[in-house]
């Protein structure tokens, strides 16, 4: 199945194969500012995580039943998941790292403190919303997790079950979407002009 999320509220499932509805979660998210969803399967249950203004997400992946939800105060962007843990930036400016099954936060990780400079011409007050920050959907080779932090231009990479921070990455210019992640490198994009791809390389 395809999964998707309408800015009007509900998750949509769609045959792979025929493009028929398969089912509309009864559930109506507010998805104004940060949001974004995921596909896993964990011990056997296949699932759709699902970020979004008010907090995570979990839903039955054949039938759209809800199986958690954890509040979240200014909400989460796109999660990513590895180790039985769902792991996603928050606008309040945590990354927060959620049991797959129950949905409880395992960590949390403030990424306020120590924030960056703003680079030249990057102010990050202009590229927020109301919230303290603006954090983009994760991802994940399976066992860690980068995401970048638009207002801040940086990426920031943790070990997913522990939630240690493993690297911080800085660019001259705000960085928008989801990074990509290579067998050697993680490739992020950045507003900073640069002629050549940003890049950290992994050891």
């Amino acid at each position: 199945a395809l999964f998707a999320l309408d800015r009007k509220g509900p998750v949509h499932a769609t045959d792979a194969a025929t493009g028929k509805p398969r089912w509309v979660s009864k559930q109506r998210l507010v998805c104004d500012r940060v949001f974004g969803l995921t596909f896993t399967e964990h011990e056997q249950v296949a699932m759709v995580v699902v970020g979004s203004d008010k907090g995570m997400y979990a839903f039955r992946a054949s039938n759209g039943e809800q199986l958690w939800f954890t509040e979240v105060a200014a909400g989460v962007a796109g999660p990513a998941v590895a180790k039985g843990i769902v792991v996603a930036g928050g606008a309040g400016g945590r990354v927060y790292g959620f049991d797959c099954k129950t949905g409880e936060i395992r960590w949390q990780h403030d990424y306020l403190e120590a924030r960056p400079e703003d680079p030249p011409g990057f102010r990050g007050a202009d590229a927020r919303f109301a919230e303290p920050a603006r954090p983009c959907a994760a991802a994940t080779d399976g066992e860690m997790v980068a995401l970048s932090i638009f207002d801040q231009c940086r990426t920031l990479a943790f070990d997913a079950a522990s939630g240690k921070r493993l690297w911080d990455f800085r660019t001259e210019g705000w960085m928008y979407g989801q990074p990509a992640i290579g067998p050697l490198f993680v490739y992020v994009g950045s507003q900073d002009g640069a002629r050549t791809p940003d890049f950290v390389q992994l050891l």
